[in-house]
């Protein structure tokens, strides 16, 4: 199942494998409200949303999964794109 919602990019990072130092984890972070977000990404999805600055207002399209059997592999980052603030007020997001 597609969900879109907007939300508070809090950045996206690579990080050194907790088991193997030598693998290297790639995450996002959202925020929306009080709630927070946190996702591994692939290495192509890293080098597509790198260069967006943390703390932008993205426009984010989820791939929720409701019976994965796991929290964790509940939700895939599918698509995210910063969102323009005047055209965001305009459509009231």
């Amino acid at each position: 199942m597609k969900v879109t919602g907007i939300f508070k990019l809090m950045g996206v990072e690579s990080q050194s494998g907790f088991k193997d130092p030598s693998q290297t984890n790639y995450v996002v972070g959202l925020a929306q409200g009080m709630d927070s977000l946190r996702m591994y990404l692939d290495a192509t999805e890293f080098n597509l949303y790198k260069d967006i600055p943390p703390y932008s207002d993205v426009e984010v399209v989820l791939d929720y999964n409701p019976v994965a059997k796991e929290v964790r592999y509940s939700m895939h980052l599918v698509t995210m794109a910063p969102v323009n603030k005047a055209s965001a007020i305009a459509s009231g997001k």
